[in-house]
């Protein structure tokens, strides 16, 4: 653990640096043997932003906030209307 204490548990401004240090590859080597750093990195940046930006069926864009953001209309669910 990098500030003695889990990921979740930092505060705000300790979880901005560690995410900082780990997109430029800056932690140290010992915490990433089975994935670069980097490669975790992209791979958090692209989940966050798919649940971001995604339909909020999947789970994320609690209330279609990142399509209000960019002014586009709600996508209609293609599919079987079981609710009345």
């Amino acid at each position: 653990m990098y500030f003695k204490k889990t990921f979740a548990n930092l505060s705000w401004e300790q979880q901005y640096t560690v995410l900082q240090q780990m997109e430029r590859k800056e932690l140290p080597e010992t915490y990433w043997e089975e994935i670069p750093q980097k490669k975790f990195f992209d791979m958090v940046l692209r989940n966050t932003m798919q649940g971001y930006y995604g339909s909020p069926r999947h789970g994320g864009n609690r209330d279609y906030v990142s399509f209000r953001m960019m002014r586009l209309d709600y996508p209609l669910l293609v599919g079987q209307n079981r609710y009345e």
